[in-house]
């Protein structure tokens, strides 16, 4: 039996970083300058409607016109699943602190059920998701390189000759970091105008990336003192020899393969780091089918973590114009020759020659526009290091891809290293398994996009489908112009059932929440057809109370109450007139739906609803409706008015008898209680939809 003895050879020869220097900009072994933008917010392609894809599209068309002639561009996305207590550590510490204040005010009962509150909503996500690992964490980097470009044959002739040598020209390399951020700057432009926020990385933040890629699983001690080590080995390039140069990319790979290791043999298919994850690189072989903006997301709906790498290639522009007007050319000619001569034209052949035309057409038509190299790689890591249910989880990806696009997925067998390299942020492309894809389609092939329609903090609405994310809504948010959320949809689409979660989860973190809900409001037999759609979640609550509207059976809300019934506001007196006018106005419009009071009836108000604060303030009574007729009658009594004022009078009386709501809300005040000072959640529900 013949055993081969594994190769072993160094990790810096898949890491081709040269130097790095603080501002961000990353030289490569080969001459290239990267830097690396931070991308957030990224459109969601799932939920736009039509306008805002081709909105969409269009950004991330001109996106790719930025790319100079010769240059490319490198998209990464990455999925991280995140643990359940990490995911919900912000909704912990919420609870924690309220039910901290709770109990110091005596109100333990309360504070329980807050933190049963919290527990439902663990179980919940985790039910949602079925794993005990159930968010997902997703980031999205654009890297732009630049290899620099001598158009004058001296300064191409002498930078070839110093690259024999081993060695970089000052000029040379002073315009280079120059034009690279030139270059970085166009391009955070465009992905400011695709409505995406970007952040610059600088070399440490660049080293740390790297770092994260070489220890997958690992979790430094101490952040701090690994962030202070990579930033010690950025530095500004002033190495002046051969050996000055070595020593900085060696202090630079020390300090990014500190303990990694790479065990390439166990399966050509794979790499197994150091601290026992699996890593896989596939890429797309052929085509798919049809792109739209949201294909590319089917990759990173693998149930592992994923790095999802496009690279996108131009060449020369002009060359590429005259090659595809040539290509049309040929392929009509050949076409037109066989009509000529009656012989069959075979469907791929006029496949091709439609296409080629209308290739030809976008590149004559818009500026900048050119056929695409892309290449598309993706890596999936498997932390927990099993190899069967590691090879199962890419296979069944592989395939859903291929089914949902055509596309043909190649997996990485005896290409583990090369394609490892690839999806790194070095911008670089040693696999080189590129693909043409015309100026129409490069759009789609901008990987960013998600499905997160949610807040970065806030209370937990759900997961997103695709992508797993955990997606938070948060009322009060800063961007929003106001504080107002309208829950939408079709009867019986879960409308209510949102607005309980969201009251309940807003409960367990120290909210206080009041609805109003006509579903439970008993009518005037005190019937209330049903238990009402929040009666659960109030039983739920100690010292939850249900207040009735409108009605004579329990407590109700009477519109007159005020803190002081001798000192009563302005605003209070007109918001009762203006109700008044609400109930008992005449219409004065063709729909019916503006009302008024006539001058005398609204002064007869106004000195009815004067003398019923007066007389409460003196005999401490509380102020309500009926005392107002009370009043209005004992002037009628006591023939205060005459002649037409008299009979206004009766003919208001009259009306605010007959009145229900103003008759039914007249006898009982407002039962009251103090509550603690919080942030409070107002509901307001009807069967078409609810306001929060």
């Amino acid at each position: 039996m013949i055993t081969r003895a594994p190769r072993i050879g160094s990790i810096g020869e898949l890491l081709p970083v040269s130097l790095v220097e603080p501002d961000g900009l990353l030289i490569t072994t080969d001459g290239m300058y990267v830097r690396l933008i931070l991308c957030e917010r990224v459109p969601n392609t799932i939920t736009a409607d039509q306008s805002g894809l081709l909105r969409i599209e269009a950004a991330f068309a001109a996106l790719c016109r930025i790319i100079p002639d010769r240059q490319g561009l490198i998209i990464l996305a990455q999925t991280d699943p995140v643990p359940i207590d990490e995911a919900l550590a912000s909704d912990e510490h919420a609870t924690r602190v309220a039910a901290a204040q709770d109990r110091a005010g005596g109100q333990h009962e309360l504070a329980a059920a807050r933190e049963r509150l919290l527990a439902a909503t663990r179980q919940t996500v985790i039910a949602a998701a079925g794993a005990q690992q159930p968010a997902v964490a997703a980031r999205w980097w654009v890297a732009v390189p630049y290899r620099p470009v001598a158009d004058d044959a001296r300064v191409q002739l002498r930078a070839m000759l110093a690259g024999a040598r081993g060695k970089t020209l000052w000029d040379t390399h002073r315009d280079a970091a120059a034009e690279s951020l030139r270059l970085r700057d166009q391009v955070d432009t465009g992905l400011r105008m695709a409505g995406i926020e970007t952040w610059p990385l600088s070399g440490t933040e660049t080293l740390a990336l790297l770092w994260e890629r070489l220890h997958p699983a690992t979790e430094p001690a101490d952040h701090e003192q690994l962030l202070n080590r990579l930033a010690s080995v950025c530095r500004v390039a002033d190495a002046t020899s051969l050996s000055e140069a070595a020593q900085d990319r060696h202090r630079i790979l020390e300090a990014i393969t500190g303990g990694a290791e790479l065990r390439y043999g166990e399966n050509p298919a794979w790499l197994r780091h150091a601290d026992g994850t699996l890593e896989e690189t596939i890429h797309l072989a052929t085509p798919p089918l049809a792109t739209d903006p949201s294909w590319l997301a089917h990759l990173l709906t693998c149930p592992l973590p994923a790095t999802l790498a496009v690279h996108i290639q131009v060449g020369s522009r002009s060359c590429e114009r005259h090659r595809q007007r040539r290509r049309w050319q040929r392929l009509r000619a050949a076409v037109r020759y066989k009509d000529r001569r009656e012989r069959l034209v075979g469907s791929d052949e006029e496949e091709a020659l439609q296409e080629a035309a209308i290739v030809d057409a976008e590149l004559a038509a818009e500026v900048g526009a050119t056929v695409y190299q892309v290449g598309i790689y993706c890596s999936i890591r498997d932390p927990s290091g099993d190899p069967e249910a590691f090879g199962r989880a890419v296979r069944q990806t592989c395939a859903d891809f291929h089914a949902l696009t055509n596309a043909r997925v190649v997996r990485g067998r005896y290409l583990a290293l090369q394609g490892f390299t690839s999806t790194l942020p070095l911008g670089v492309d040693t696999l080189r398994a590129r693909r043409h894809y015309a100026q129409r389609n490069i759009a789609h092939c901008v990987a960013l996009t998600s499905s997160r329609c949610g807040c970065p903090g806030g209370l937990i609405l759900g997961t997103a489908d695709p992508g797993g994310t955990l997606e938070r809504l948060d009322p009060y948010d800063p961007l929003f112009q106001t504080t107002l959320t309208l829950i939408v949809g079709k009867g019986g689409g879960g409308k209510t059932v949102t607005s309980i979660l969201l009251a309940a989860r807003f409960i367990a973190q120290g909210g206080r929440v009041y609805v109003t809900d006509r579903s439970s409001t008993p009518d005037d037999r005190g019937d209330t057809g049903g238990t009402g759609h929040y009666d659960t979640l109030l039983s739920l609550i100690p010292d939850g109370r249900r207040v009735q509207l409108g009605t004579a059976h329990g407590d109700v809300i009477c519109p007159w109450d005020t803190p002081d019934a001798s000192s009563v506001p302005d605003q209070k007196i007109e918001f009762l007139l203006a109700m008044h006018a609400l109930l008992i106005g005449d219409t004065h419009d063709p729909e019916a739906l503006i009302r008024s009071l006539d001058t005398d009836e609204e002064t007869m108000l106004r000195d009815g609803i004067h003398l019923v604060y007066r007389d409460c303030a003196q005999n401490g009574g509380r102020p309500r409706e009926q005392l107002l007729i009370d009043a209005l009658m004992k002037r009628q009594a006591t023939g205060e008015l005459a002649g037409s004022n008299a009979d206004k009078l009766q003919s208001l009386l009259l009306r605010l008898a007959r009145t229900g709501p103003a008759g039914r809300s007249r006898t009982s005040p407002t039962a009251r209680r103090r509550s603690p000072t919080t942030r409070h959640w107002c509901c307001l529900t009807s069967p078409a939809c609810q306001t929060v």
